[in-house]
């Protein structure tokens, strides 16, 4: 990717809260704030007159349509009823600017990729493992699990973007795979119930 289309690849949310903040913001912050945009805006909350009001005004959401910046391997299965995640990393949060602009595909876990996360963990934390094998795609490039140096393997995405954007997807592992809070609530309010043992 050349140096100018690395700089033309659109700011994502974190990029604007952190400029129109004039500050670096660390990888927790800038999920926390992510999502707290996404659902301003999807509610239509944010104030016409911020900086993020302005944003989602020129640039309405279309729930179905892909990201302008996202490359979908013609080869890339996607399963029916999933959430499907797309997230874009700049040159300058990744460990490897030199590469350009960064991007994957992701979706949740079924159990046979939570037992190969767990067996490549070795006993170790398992958590990096469960989150990068929600990658399906990498760059335009399916996901490779072969070990082979090439455009999709997993392994040297991984390591490339780095330490401040890794947190991002491990946010998103948890998000996919946890529900909402007030689903929680509702799960604990009224479908989770305890009952003495009746001695007969």
């Amino acid at each position: 990717m050349t140096e100018q289309r690395a700089a033309d690849a659109p700011k994502t949310f974190q990029a604007a809260v952190a400029a129109a903040e004039d500050k670096r913001m660390t990888p927790e912050e800038a999920a926390q704030a992510e999502r707290e945009v996404d659902d301003e805006v999807l509610a239509g909350d944010v104030p016409d007159d911020s900086p993020l009001g302005r944003k989602a005004a020129s640039e309405p959401r279309d729930a179905n349509a892909l990201p302008p910046w996202v490359k979908v391997p013609s080869n890339l299965n996607i399963p029916p009823e999933k959430q499907i995640g797309f997230m874009g990393f700049l040159p300058a949060w990744t460990d490897r600017p030199s590469l350009g602009f960064r991007h994957c595909i992701f979706w949740s876990l079924s159990v046979a990729d939570e037992k190969l996360a767990k067996q490549a963990a070795r006993g170790g934390d398992a958590l990096p493992h469960l989150a990068m094998r929600m990658i399906r795609a990498i760059d335009g490039h399916k996901a490779d699990w072969t070990g082979k140096k090439g455009n999709g393997n997993v392994e040297q995405f991984w390591e490339s973007i780095g330490g401040r954007c890794r947190p991002l997807i491990i946010n998103a592992y948890w998000k996919l795979h946890s529900l909402e809070a007030e689903e929680t609530a509702d799960f604990f309010l009224n479908y989770s119930t305890f009952r003495s043992a009746v001695a007969g």
